[in-house]
This record gives C-alpha cells, sequence and structure tokens, in this order.
C-alpha cells in the first residue's frame, strides 16, 4: 500500500508540475520536428533556369524538372548562389555547362539526376533524326557541372553534419538549461529572487 502511495503521491506532483509535463511531451515532439526538417529535405523536382538552350532540349527537360528559360544568366548565377533555384543551364561553345550550389547533395543529386536523363533522351532523339552523325562518331554537346560551393565528392555525411551539431547544440544546451533550473529551484534561488523588488522579465532577460 505504502508503494501505490508513493506512486500517487509522484504521480500528483507531475501532473501540478507544467514545466515537467513540457518536458516529457512537448520537447519530444519538437526535437522530432527538427529531425524531419534536417532528414526529409529531399527535392523530387529541381528548379531549373536555361540560357540558350536549344528548344528540344528544354521540352525533354521540362518531364524531370521545373524549367525556365532566361536571358540574364548573371542574375540567375545571382539566384543559384541565394538558393533561389536549383540549378542554372548554360550552353557555350557546344558545352552544355550545368551551374549547382552544391551543398546540399540532395539538391545537387536530383539536378544531376534530371539533366543526365533529359540529356541522355536529347542525345538519342538527334541522333535517331541524323544517323549520319551517328556513323561518323559525332557527339551533339557534351556536358559538365560546376560547383559554387563544395565538390563533386561531397558526401551525405558533409551535408547533415553541419545541420547535427546545430542540432545538438540545440538539445544539449536545452537539457543543460533544464537542470540548471531545476538546481535553481530545489535551492529556493527563484523563490528569494521573487520576493525582492525584481520584476519577472528582469530575471528571465538576466
Amino acid at each position: 500500500m505504502r508503494t501505490f502511495s508513493i506512486a500517487k503521491r509522484v504521480i500528483k506532483q507531475i501532473i501540478g508540475d507544467k514545466r515537467s509535463l513540457g518536458l516529457l511531451f512537448f520537447a519530444p515532439v519538437f526535437v522530432f520536428f527538427l529531425l524531419n526538417i534536417i532528414l526529409n529535405s529531399a527535392v523530387t523536382k529541381p528548379k531549373l533556369e536555361a540560357y540558350k538552350l536549344p528548344p528540344s532540349l528544354i521540352a525533354t527537360l521540362k518531364s524531370q524538372s521545373s524549367i525556365k528559360e532566361i536571358n540574364d544568366p548573371k542574375a540567375a548565377y545571382i539566384r543559384l548562389k541565394d538558393k533561389k533555384i536549383d540549378g542554372l543551364l548554360v550552353l557555350d561553345n557546344n558545352i552544355l555547362t550545368v551551374n549547382v550550389e552544391g551543398s546540399e547533395t540532395s539538391i545537387t543529386g536530383a539536378v544531376k539526376k534530371s539533366v543526365s536523363l533529359a540529356f541522355s533522351e536529347y542525345t538519342k532523339a538527334s541522333l535517331a533524326g541524323n544517323p549520319g552523325l551517328s556513323r561518323m562518331g559525332i557527339k551533339m554537346l557534351e556536358n559538365k557541372f560546376v560547383f559554387i560551393n563544395g565538390s563533386e565528392n561531397m558526401s551525405t555525411f558533409d551535408t547533415i553534419a553541419p545541420m547535427m551539431m546545430g542540432f545538438f547544440i540545440f538539445f544539449f544546451v536545452f537539457l543543460i538549461a533544464g537542470i540548471a533550473f531545476l538546481r535553481e529551484r530545489i535551492s529556493g534561488t527563484l523563490d528569494r529572487l521573487l520576493a525582492t523588488p525584481i520584476k519577472r522579465l528582469e530575471i528571465v532577460l538576466g
């Protein structure tokens, strides 16, 4: 019976302590929400902008991505650096240059996949329409990828590590702050502060 009495007292104490309930229920939900944002940030259809691309290649790319034709590649390059778009395609001297920001491997991979598939389909269609070029061994276009940040050798860990560092810093500071508040509450520091002329807002800001 005494065991049940102790359990009943602990349950009543927890129910009456709103801060402990928040730590038990709301904090884990918030942490899982952050993890969901970190781990599910993949892109299925990358947002691309194209400069001087053949209409047939643009039509092929539309099935793999969201693409828009532009007249100012410099402005598009700035948008790419600001992560407003996922890739910039520029055709110059029969070479298709695919510019990517490069800091997120999931987005870079999506751009590579969509461009590679579209480029392969375009090349096959072009050679099929011109059998003479195929027999002569002439390639229609060449392509290369240019990275603003990072490189082609970046792994998934290189992308996740900075986000996870921020996540763990937030998580451990949250725990340490909770322990510190608990110690202050046990020692009665907060009660003594509230008995002084100091306002609650001043305590929080301090």
